[in-house]
């Protein structure tokens, strides 16, 4: 595809794939000899039989489809999720002055292995 037919493609009004033909799993669309084929993404949730409930009473009470209302939440989430700074977690420090003289120089695995020493690991 090169720019023209990029820039063709952007200029289709919104109507013209509304009323493009659909095949259940995908729309054509013909337009200034540019063929396209939309692919429609469908997904199964399972949601809690009371979510479900509430979640339509509202559509219904909003005069919206579960569809909106559904993507209207998972936007909210994401956007909620984005502005949100990253987990740290805190460093644990202990009193003390670090390993016991015997473990100073030691590997990782010897000083797992002490620590579970007759303990069955």
């Amino acid at each position: 595809m090169n720019l023209g037919q990029v820039t063709a493609l952007a200029s289709i009004p919104v109507s013209t794939f509304l009323k493009a033909p659909r095949l259940g799993w995908a729309t054509i669309l013909a337009h200034m000899g540019i063929w396209v084929i939309l692919v429609d993404m469908k997904t199964t949730i399972d949601l809690s039989d009371n979510l479900l409930r509430r979640a339509k009473e509202l559509a219904r009470r909003e005069n919206l489809t579960l569809k909106e209302l559904a993507e209207e939440g998972l936007e909210m989430a994401l956007r909620a999720r984005e502005r949100r700074a990253p987990y740290q977690a805190k460093p644990v420090v202990f009193r003390g002055k670090g390993l016991s003289p015997e473990f100073q120089q030691s590997s990782w695995s010897s000083i797992r292995d002490a620590a579970y020493e007759g303990r069955g690991g």
